[in-house]
């Protein structure tokens, strides 16, 4: 079975674009993968037809077109073209779990539970006021959600002032006089905070009872600093990751993990799959 074509589509999803990729063989079966960064739609979708014409006619060997796609450039990574292999290899996954009429999951060596918690994310819009924040959180809790994520820092980043953390820490006590103790909440800073910026909102929020604190540290002196003084769960940077590579990323990470507390929140796309 060989590659026949290679398509890409934006899709619109209001406020950003999916970027789904279609690839087509000569055998009739079709599988689509996913590229989706929230930014640059057009450049991974220029990447991927990059890519094309040294797909086309090849066999379905995942792994071979995977190292091929990787190592054959003398410029690689980054989050643009490792978005790109991610979306071509999800596709691959697809057509050779259609092929044998076998879920992806079992393929890749069956399952391991037979559920995954979720969070709500992105839901709070209008005046970002406390009162914005709790009603928005009581509403997802009523439909079921038991942990959800939240930037409560507004536009600040690297620096923070005072005024700012103040109305995060207010944000957060509204939530949780709303809501109580019984859910999780995750804060997203977004990677904009330097790491003198991160203890100080550390020290501000850690009060309030939070799962972990996502930052995407790209200074890893400072990050390792508030993970051992605050004992904080802190996210792994995965946009370095998706720099330096998959084989590189996968070394990394374990160094990392064991010198402090971390969530390992693995954006599988990105990473390159």
């Amino acid at each position: 079975m060989k590659i026949k074509d290679v398509k890409v589509y934006l899709v619109n999803a209001v406020w950003r674009n999916f970027v789904i990729t279609k690839i087509d063989t000569d055998e009739g079966i079709s599988g689509y993968g996913e590229g989706t960064m929230g930014d640059f739609e057009k450049t991974v979708e220029a990447a991927i037809y990059d890519f094309k014409p040294f797909l086309i006619g090849r066999e379905i060997n995942i792994q071979e077109i995977y190292n091929f796609l990787y190592r054959h450039f003398f410029w690689r990574g980054g989050p643009i073209l490792m978005t790109a292999i991610s979306a071509i290899e999800q596709a691959l996954w697809d057509i050779l779990g259609k092929s044998v009429n076998k879920p992806v999951y079992e393929l890749l060596g069956g399952k391991v539970r037979d559920s995954v918690r979720v969070y709500a994310n992105g839901f709070i819009s209008g005046d970002r006021s406390p009162e914005e924040f709790a009603n928005a959180v009581r509403g997802v809790v009523e439909m079921g959600f038991n942990a959800v994520k939240i930037d409560p820092f507004g536009g600040s980043g690297p620096k923070i002032n005072n005024e700012d953390l103040e109305k995060a820490k207010d944000r957060l006590r509204a939530i949780r006089d709303s809501v109580g103790y019984s859910i999780d909440i995750m804060i997203d800073a977004h990677g904009r905070f330097n790491p003198t910026s991160a203890i100080k909102s550390v020290e501000v929020v850690s009060s309030l009872s939070y799962l972990y604190l996502y930052n995407e540290y790209y200074l890893w002196v400072g990050s390792l600093y508030l993970g051992k003084t605050f004992l904080v769960p802190l996210v792994v940077v995965i946009m370095l990751l998706s720099v330096v590579g998959l084989w590189v990323g996968r070394s990394f990470c374990v160094g990392i993990v064991v010198s402090t507390s971390w969530v390992m929140l693995v954006i599988i796309i990105i990473l390159g799959s």
